[in-house]
């Protein structure tokens, strides 16, 4: 996964992480939003905007595949199970 123009950015209703630039100069920083298209027109969707205009992100990235039920999962040295991460159950993705 690497981070790619918005102009390429997916329309279809599928949900991804978005970046922007917010703040000039020594206090910009770049911050990153779970969004999706509005299919009804262009912009973000309703039930996903932060504040900010589709126009306003600059770059995407498609967001990671979550582990599955039958997928092994990864162990750590303590040999404990994996986790899905809070981000993909907040989006219903485990």
């Amino acid at each position: 996964m690497s981070w790619q123009p918005m102009t390429s950015a997916p329309r279809d209703g599928q949900r991804f992480v978005a970046g922007l630039w917010v703040g000039q100069g020594a206090a910009a920083r770049f911050e990153m939003h779970i969004i999706r298209a509005d299919l009804r027109g262009e912009g973000v969707h309703p039930g996903d905007d932060r504040g900010w205009a589709w126009a306003d992100y600059t770059h995407w990235m498609a967001l990671p595949i979550p582990l599955s039920p039958t997928t092994k999962a990864v162990q750590d040295t303590r040999r404990s199970k994996a986790t899905v991460p809070p981000m993909h159950k907040a989006y219903g993705l485990e």
